[in-house]
């Protein structure tokens, strides 16, 4: 059988040979261009023998066929503007405007984005909150059945899963119940592009029965970054209105280094996926066994059993019980709060004086992905920096759990409450003024807060200020958490309704 020559190696033998550009780029692969050896002699336009990706009839085409054979999808599509533009699209093409979405409450910001831009009703469905660890976990069945009940109009279902702290949700439960109420289920899988790859991984949401998935390569596979999937299985998505989305959300002149990329990640994936899977696996566990003689810091992972089973009490159909599945195995979550030190502190020090670049800081915990193209080496020098820092501060320990508790105020709060106005009403609401965030408390915000990374919203458009909340956007701005979204980036004033 002839190999399967992969867009990568139609770029190389097209630098390679005397073919001149009488065409974009600009910089028509000269490398005085400046720019960095081989991104310019790459770094072409659709032209002939290279097809176009949104009429894929050739190369692309090929491609992302072999794409949606390895997650198992009916159809998978390449994105080069990353799990935002498939988010984007994938909640564009299954509502209309005016119509209702639930959506979960940790969602991402491009999924409240698309519900603005289709103009949705949209319905806050809540995760479990994992007190515990101070973030939300799961989705549990119980509350996303009451929803369903509640608004039988809604038309579909979007969720995350894994978070972005690596909880997951039972997909194949929850895509049941929303196909029952004849909806969509569509997965933001974009931290799990890893599962399903290899037996040993979760299962990943195209297997579990979801209608429409985005993966985001770069986040825990070898690829360039601002490249993902979207993948289609089964015959509820309407594929011509998602086609239609995709080229109003996509760019008319895709990169193909961004193509190239997404293709050899395949192709790498589809010829070492066990040997990779092989060494992960190896060096986690010996990772893990390291840490495990910490005495002061807390390390959540994939190796130890996780409660997550929140503040779910079941209902007559849905008993109580964990309604987390699993746990990521590419996240780390150190936990730092029992040393008495913020995330924030603990990742300035392990930038600083150990240079390891954590993924993000929480209020009490750092974040670490791991993915198969980690070395020993980064392994071994973070876990000498953990056990360093560990045995450094085993005198300062404190019990921590006031900001767990400040967070599970503040979504209690905001559960308890009606919307009092349509998200897209608060959006482009005209009459406005800046209100010092002390004084918003019973005030309609029309801006979002949210803590970045992760792009999670503490308040949403629409939604009144509670004296909770104000306590927490406080508590983020002097533990220096980043906050983003509002026009005052000093948080010290918001926007509301006058």
């Amino acid at each position: 059988m002839e190999k399967e020559v992969s867009i990568y190696e139609r770029l190389a033998a097209l630098a390679r040979s005397d073919m001149y550009p009488y065409h974009m780029p600009g910089h028509k692969r000269n490398p005085e261009a400046g720019l960095p050896a081989g991104f310019a002699e790459l770094d072409i336009t659709e032209i002939e023998h290279f097809d176009n990706l949104h009429h894929a009839q050739g190369i692309l085409k090929d491609a992302m066929d072999h794409a949606a054979e390895l997650y198992g999808a009916d159809k998978t599509y390449f994105l080069v503007n990353g799990s935002t533009c498939g988010v984007l699209t994938a909640i564009s093409s299954v509502v209309s405007r005016g119509d209702t979405l639930i959506l979960g409450r940790n969602a991402h910001m491009s999924a409240y984005h698309a519900a603005y831009l289709r103009d949705c009703n949209v319905v806050s469905l809540y995760p479990e909150l994992l007190e515990e660890y101070g973030v939300y976990g799961a989705v549990a069945a119980a509350g996303l059945k009451r929803l369903l009940q509640q608004y039988p109009e809604a038309k579909a279902v979007c969720i995350t899963s894994p978070t972005y702290d690596g909880f997951l949700s039972n997909v194949e439960e929850l895509a049941a119940l929303v196909h029952a109420h004849g909806k969509i289920l569509i997965v933001d899988e974009a931290h799990g592009a890893h599962f399903g790859l290899d037996a040993r991984m979760p299962k990943n949401s195209i297997d579990c029965g979801a209608d429409i998935v985005i993966h985001s390569l770069h986040k825990t596979l070898p690829s360039l970054t601002q490249t993902a999937l979207l993948h289609v299985k089964g015959s509820r998505v309407n594929r011509e209105r998602l086609e239609r989305f995709l080229r109003i959300y996509q760019s008319s002149s895709p990169s193909y280094l961004l193509m190239g990329s997404i293709d050899h990640c395949i192709c790498q994936l589809r010829e070492h996926c066990g040997e990779w899977f092989d060494s992960f696996l190896t060096r986690l566990s010996k990772l893990l066994k390291e840490l495990s003689t910490l005495r002061v810091l807390r390390v959540v992972h994939a190796g130890e059993q996780v409660t997550c089973a929140g503040t779910h009490t079941g209902t007559a159909d849905v008993p109580p019980g964990n309604v987390c599945v699993g746990f990521d195995p590419s996240k780390l979550m150190i936990f730092c709060d029992g040393a008495g030190m913020s995330g924030v502190e603990m990742q300035r020090i392990l930038l600083e004086d150990y240079h390891l670049q954590m993924e993000m800081a929480g209020e009490h915990y750092v974040l670490a992905i791991l993915t198969v193209m980690d070395t020993s080496e980064g392994y071994a020098r973070l876990a000498k920096a953990l056990k360093e820092i560990d045995a450094a501060c085993g005198a300062k320990r404190k019990k921590g759990g006031m900001q767990q508790e400040k967070f599970a105020a503040a979504v209690q709060s905001l559960q308890e409450q009606k919307r009092a106005m349509p998200l897209t009403q608060a959006m482009d609401e005209e009459k406005v003024e800046a209100v010092a965030l002390k004084d918003t408390q019973g005030r309609i915000v029309t801006e979002f807060l949210y803590a970045y990374p992760p792009g999670i919203s503490v308040i949403l458009p629409g939604e009144t200020m509670t004296e909770q909340v104000i306590a927490l956007i406080e508590s983020y701005r002097e533990k220096g958490l980043t906050m983003q979204g509002p026009e005052d980036e000093t948080l010290r004033t918001i926007r509301c309704v006058k």
